[in-house]
């Protein structure tokens, strides 16, 4: 009787290490169960933990001592307007090595990621905005991590443009996810993103036009391209008494090495139209970008602003130089200003186009890159530019007005210069033509100004 009383005991016994057995091994197992079942879809839409974002994972592996990854990655927004498909991610840390670590995920490797943004009609804004918006009545997530990407590609696109605003590839890059006072930003370390890159009608169109818009619409373009990223910071979430967007910093340098284009670009037509129209020259056929120009550029919410563009026209002179500077929104609006340069030697013996020329011809353009308005500033058109330059005056630059062939013919006209011996303009005449023409024109004015007036 004695002997048989251990028997119940032994039995529990064994039951309960079955059963810590069979949970030891589950847990042992989970990670791989999750890795191989749709929970790990489940997982990964937990870790993002935004209701307008939506994720899922072609394969994945995972380990509690081995580091775990995930590969054909698609994130999707509700709207259909961002898209991010990853080939593989690459976790450093194990899952134990996480969870002792959260929120710090730590190191990650991602491989060919590919970012896809469409802006709404008539908005130049990201849509990664209102993101944090959507969780705003929740605890938002603070994991943090440093990313080594490689080989990335970012396209953005409009709703009403059959081709992306900016589409660029093979990127490589360090990109971290740090928590602040106001919130976590993103941030990209300076490196060098695209390097002696070769020069295509299609760069020019998707990304190079925001920050050299003379080179967009080329039917034909040499030479090469250099991106470096001096500062990146995009703030993804922002606090009560902080707006995102006055923390939004993204500068960097364009260089140009090589570079000719032809002239179809709808800016340069009306820029060099105008300067060979003033010379008496022929309209040149193609560009040259000064030798190794850097265009530097910053980003804000209203579009991509640059300085520094310089190019001449070989075809007139290599010393007439031409600079760009200004804003060229997301949606292709222009805002830019344009300075060209006249060589001393190429005005001398002209009187009219030596003060024309004393300092840098400044011209202003507005409307889109697909139909610019250039010209000089409202009351700055070229009859009032030449009155101004006449009598020493500098006026403001302000709204554009488009300059007409019947007024680049008639400057062009009165600066024109004769060496063969057949003809010579007469200094004084043809000031005096200029400044009657001058006044012509203003009393026609004023005399329509009244007209009006006397109708009301």
């Amino acid at each position: 009787m004695n002997e048989e009383t251990p028997k119940p005991k032994r039995r529990w016994l064994r039951i309960g290490l079955v059963v810590v057995g069979l949970v030891v091994l589950v847990i042992a197992c989970l990670p791989t169960i999750v890795a191989n079942t749709p929970l790990r879809n489940t997982l990964v839409n937990r870790a993002i933990d935004d209701p307008r974002l939506q994720a899922s994972v072609g394969s994945a592996s995972f380990g509690w001592t081995s580091s775990a990854s995930l590969n054909q990655m698609r994130v999707v927004r509700d709207d259909d307007r961002m898209l991010v498909t990853i080939d593989r991610v690459q976790v450093e840390r194990s899952l134990l090595g996480l969870l002792l670590k959260m929120p710090d995920i730590g190191g990650i490797e991602i491989e060919q990621p590919r970012l896809e943004f469409t802006l709404r009609q008539g908005s130049q804004e990201l849509p990664l905005d209102d993101l944090a918006d959507a969780v705003k009545d929740r605890d938002p997530p603070e994991s943090t991590f440093v990313a080594s990407v490689r080989q990335a590609g970012i396209v953005v696109s409009t709703m009403d443009a059959d081709e992306p605003v900016v589409d660029v590839d093979d990127v490589t890059l360090t990109l971290r996810l740090r928590q602040t006072e106001f919130g976590r930003e993103f941030v990209i370390d300076p490196a060098v993103v695209l390097d002696h890159q070769a020069l295509t009608p299609e760069l020019c169109d998707r990304g190079l036009h925001l920050v050299a818009p003379v080179l967009a619409d080329a039917a034909s373009v040499e030479g090469e391209v250099s991106v470096e990223i001096e500062e990146f910071l995009l703030p993804v979430e922002q606090t009560e008494t902080d707006e995102a967007d006055d923390r939004l910093r993204i500068t960097g340098n364009v260089a140009l090495h090589h570079v000719r284009s032809n002239l179809r670009n709808p800016i340069l037509v009306e820029t060099t139209k105008l300067v060979a129209g003033l010379l008496n020259k022929r309209p040149p056929e193609t560009i040259r970008v000064l030798e190794n120009s850097r265009v530097h550029f910053h980003v804000a919410k209203e579009g991509v602003y640059h300085e520094g563009m310089a190019f001449v026209l070989p075809d007139i002179s290599e010393e007439l130089e031409i600079r760009t500077s200004g804003l060229v929104g997301m949606d292709r609006q222009l805002d830019l200003k344009i300075e060209v340069a006249f060589p001393s030697q190429m005005t001398v013996g002209i009187p009219v186009l030596e003060k024309l020329t004393q300092r840098p011809l400044t011209l202003v353009v507005h409307g889109t890159l697909d139909a610019p308005i250039v010209g000089f500033a409202e009351g700055q058109d070229l009859l009032d530019e030449l009155a101004g330059r006449l009598n020493g005056k500098n006026q403001p630059v302000e709204e554009p007005k488009p300059i007409g062939n019947s007024v680049i013919e008639l400057v062009g006209g009165l600066t024109e210069k004769k060496d063969d011996g057949v003809k010579k303009i007469d200094v004084e005449s043809t000031a005096k033509d200029v400044i009657n023409i001058i006044r012509s024109a203003r009393e026609a004015k004023k005399r329509n100004k009244g007209k009006k007036k006397n109708t009301k």
